[in-house]
């Protein structure tokens, strides 16, 4: 794993990485004088200094994102003169007869995460403001949208307990992957990082990032940081190599589904091609680490305190097993030479573990994995907040019936009588009546059996009839069972979990906030029977579920929804709507003409939004209410854009014949009710000074 002359080889993969970097430098070079400043420095620097360069997070960002700019002259990431910025202080840095980076031999120390000259360094939040600075926190904010956070001096040391845990272990290999890591970086468990353990990508070359809660334990963080050190280091292997094909086809590229995880809205359990290698890379090594930990726990114990926090052997190799099957059977024509062989390589090291595989096809115990973590996770919020558990009550009681029904099912299905009775007597003896306090007893109980109903642990299949896909039946318990807990705990409706699911799968980004969506299903379920609700601009359905989940399954209300692209429309007419929501493809300017009597109208639509009001609100009855969102100016807008948006909020807020609020809240929303007509001139008569002043503003 470490000394595999291509795929472990870090030296080799360095030299290689170093390479490319040289070629992208002497192309910025040509454009950017800071560029052609460094390249002289860098050449003859030493190689410690030429490593640490090519490394460090900030340069490489500054070479990429310049390099990028000049070739396609779009701007994306750090500005061309950020860029200059960050290469000239390094040529200023090696000029003054330095080594190494800014970053570590700068005025500013940071720690370092082990005396070994191969380990990166700790943010730390006091790092100045300067060109690497500045430059840093920009790109964090633009790849990850949040900040990171000091850590304390315990947790420092909790680090190195965790490098110092992973050299005992695997010395070599640590060793390896750590070489690839500059800087480390760690975020509070807040914000947008809430939930998360660690993480990385390769547009944030050499750095990882780790979540202070977990620097309490030696064993998982050794885990964690050789899980993300791994992932750098294939990064830095896929920018000298051809891990994947580049002209494979992006459209409709094939997905792997990572069975243990839940798919939330966002299907973020559907891994493309590199994901998924990236996964499968990680997980074969993490096998061979959690393997050496459980045979070594008993001695090292003493040393680094209890073994627990780490991923179990078993769980690691048979994630890997199944990823590599899978980028096999589906993913194949997306990986490029090196990427074919290195799956190989990656399948034969596993074979070397000595673990029997799974049968091919088998995902049972992937599916039960994630059955039983989530039940962990829901008794431990009922367990320690009161609040929640008498909140989740009244849906986890028929969210229990339901499973349990299910596996009844399953296993009446597969024959297993005896395995069916004993899980009866179990639910009785110890859970009784209490369905939704003792929920993951429910489910560990329901795991329980279906393990012991399988002949090798990894399917059902085997006992059951050809007309019975026993394995399927657990999936479909599981994720709907999955679904079912996210739900509960985002307070999401399912239609709308669906609208967002098909949102994701056409690519559409402009679906309503949930805020909106909430605002919309509590104005629709205030429209009385024989009242209509009207959107402008189906898109992906997501506004539409929220307003159909405010009618509670009345259909004597009329719901019409006009969206003028073909292919938005007709897939999202492909849902399970009720029978009194029609859709029109149309363009929402053109039919306004023909409309009338709304009692609720959501604008979602550009071109609305932005002509003629009038027309629009003809459509409104008197009494009826209008909702317009997306009224904010997001960073980055043309004066355009931001005329526009405020000559609309303007000519809403003063309009004579509406009574409206400005609500400066989620993507900003006006509000506004048709004003009975008897009431309007008296109102046109005193607003018509305000409009004058707010036309002036503009």
């Amino acid at each position: 794993m470490a000394a595999h002359a291509a795929f472990g080889d870090s030296a080799y993969i360095l030299r290689q990485l170093q390479s490319v970097f040289t070629k992208r430098l002497e192309r910025v070079a040509e454009d950017v004088q800071p560029a052609a400043g460094l390249l002289p420095a860098f050449m003859a620097a030493d190689a410690e200094t030429r490593y640490r360069i090519t490394g460090n997070t900030v340069i490489r960002c500054a070479v990429e994102h310049a390099y990028n700019q000049l070739e396609t002259g779009n701007t994306v990431g750090l500005s061309l003169a950020e860029c200059g910025a960050v290469l000239d202080s390094v040529a200023l840095h090696l000029a003054g007869g330095k080594t190494g980076t800014p970053f570590e031999n700068g005025a500013f120390p940071l720690e370092r995460l082990s005396d070994d000259p191969r380990h990166g360094w700790v943010w730390h939040e006091d790092y100045p403001d300067n060109a690497l600075g500045a430059a840093f926190r920009k790109i964090m904010a633009l790849e990850y949208g949040d900040g990171l956070c000091s850590i304390s001096a315990a947790q420092l040391a909790m680090l190195r307990q965790g490098e110092a845990l992973l050299s005992a272990l695997l010395p070599r290999l640590s060793a390896s992957a750590l070489s690839h890591v500059h800087l480390i970086g760690c975020f509070p468990d807040r914000g947008f990082w809430k939930g998360k353990v660690s993480s990385s990508q390769i547009r944030v070359g050499g750095t990882i990032f780790l979540n202070q809660a977990l620097l309490q334990n030696p064993w998982c963080t050794a885990e964690h940081l050789l899980h993300e050190a791994l992932h750098q280091k294939l990064y830095d292997f896929r920018h000298g190599h051809s891990l994947l094909d580049v002209d494979a086809p992006q459209e409709d590229a094939p997905r792997v589904v990572s069975l243990w995880n839940a798919q939330e809205f966002s299907r973020a359990n559907h891994w493309d091609t590199h994901r998924a290698f990236a996964a499968f890379h990680v997980y074969v090594q993490l096998a061979l680490l959690a393997k050496l930990a459980e045979q070594r726990a008993p001695e090292l114990e003493a040393r680094f305190g209890r073994f627990c926090g780490m991923v179990e052997s078993r769980k690691a190799f048979d994630r890997a097993w199944y990823l590599g099957k899978e980028l096999l059977a589906g993913c194949s024509a997306h990986l490029g030479l090196a990427g074919v062989r290195m799956r190989e390589w990656l399948m034969e090291v596993l074979g070397c573990l000595g673990d029997q595989p799974p049968p091919d096809g088998a995902y049972v115990h992937l599916m039960l994995d994630l059955y039983e973590r989530e039940a962990n996770r829901i008794g431990s919020v009922l367990d320690s907040d009161k609040d929640a558990a008498r909140i989740f009550a009244r849906n986890l009681v028929p969210a229990a019936k339901q499973e349990l029904a299910a596996a009844r099912n399953i296993l009446s299905a597969i024959g297993a009588e005896p395995t069916l009775r004993q899980l009866e007597r179990d639910v009785a003896d110890r859970v009784g009546d209490d369905l939704s306090g003792r929920f993951a007893h429910v489910r560990r109980l329901i795991a329980q059996a279906l393990r012991s109903a399988s002949i090798d642990g990894f399917t059902l299949n085997t006992r059951a009839p050809d007309t019975v896909d026993a394995d399927r039946m657990v999936r479909s318990m599981v994720e709907h069972g999955s679904d079912s807990l996210y739900l509960m705990q985002t307070n999401v409706p399912r239609l709308v979990a669906g609208a967002k699911r098909r949102a994701v799968d056409l690519r559409f980004t402009s679906s309503c906030q949930d805020d909106v969506g909430r605002l919309l299903s509590v104005l629709a379920a205030g429209v009385g029977d024989g009242g209509r609700i009207l959107e402008i601009g189906t898109g992906a359905g997501v506004g539409l579920a929220w307003i159909v989940t405010g009618l509670h399954g009345r259909c004597a209300v009329d719901v019409v929804s006009i969206e003028g692209d073909r292919r938005l429309a007709a897939s999202v007419a492909e849902l399970d709507w009720p029978a009194n929501v029609r859709f029109e493809i149309a363009d929402a300017c053109e039919w306004m003409t023909k409309l009338h009597d709304f009692d609720l109208v959501f604008v979602d639509a550009a071109p609305v939004k932005y002509g003629d009001i009038e027309p629009l609100l003809a459509t409104l009855r008197p009494g009826g209410i209008l909702v317009v969102d997306d009224l904010c100016t997001p960073p980055g807008s043309d004066s355009v854009d931001v005329e526009e948006r405020n000559r609309l909020r303007t000519e809403l807020m003063y309009h004579p014949a509406l009574q409206a609020v400005d609500l400066d809240w989620s993507t900003r929303v006006v509000m506004a009710t048709k004003i009975h007509p008897g009431k309007a001139a008296a109102i046109e008569e005193r607003a018509a000074p305000a409009k004058v002043l707010a036309d002036a503003a503009l």
